[in-house]
């Protein structure tokens, strides 16, 4: 069971159209990259490690009630880190992959992928500790950082929802672009 989500965040940077801009401009720039997360300190954090139990290749979210894979699907979990190269789903594809992993993993809804987004954060908009593969390289494009949810835009019903840890924000986009998938389920009682 979920028990508690956050309304559903579009703009998490600077609360207005400037802010997102901003927000924007300042993940993409190379040297905010090369320079890693950036936190704000006067912001509590929304995801702090202390509500996670982390077990291996899966994280346990004590506030919602879910596991969520560590690893962007079609990495692997080995010696304490995602391994081996990642690999872009488009949103059939990801739903093709969920299923295939069985065990009830399944793909996200918007609501929840939004609960791992640390909106205190930025480059990546994730907790590091509990999603380490989230990491810019020099190698990463950024649809590397953006993840599929289940979620369709109600305005355009063939859009679904997607989760940009680089910048922290949501968005829509085509089902026919290869984004990461980051898997979930109900905690197994």
């Amino acid at each position: 069971m979920i028990h508690r989500f956050r309304p559903l965040r579009t703009v998490t940077r600077g609360g207005s159209i400037v802010g997102t801009v901003l927000a924007l401009a300042l993940s993409a720039a190379s040297p905010a990259r090369a320079a890693g997360q950036q936190c704000d300190p006067a912001r509590p954090l929304d995801t702090p490690t202390k509500n996670f139990e982390i077990k291996g290749a899966t994280a346990i979210d004590s506030q919602t009630g879910l596991e969520w894979q560590r690893c962007a699907h079609g990495l692997t979990w080995s010696d304490g880190a995602c391994t081996g190269t990642r690999k872009g789903f488009t949103l059939n594809e990801a739903l093709a992959a969920a299923e295939a992993a069985g065990d009830g993993w399944r793909l996200p809804s918007a609501q929840e992928m939004d609960s791992i987004l640390e909106s205190a954060c930025t480059g990546p908009a994730i907790n590091l500790d509990v999603f380490p593969d989230v990491r810019p390289t020099a190698d990463d494009s950024e649809d590397d950082w953006v993840f599929w949810s289940t979620t369709h835009y109600d305005i355009i019903p063939e859009m679904a929802y997607i989760f940009n840890f680089a910048t922290g924000i949501a968005d829509v986009r085509s089902p026919a672009f290869p984004l990461s998938v980051r898997l979930v389920r109900p905690v197994k009682r």
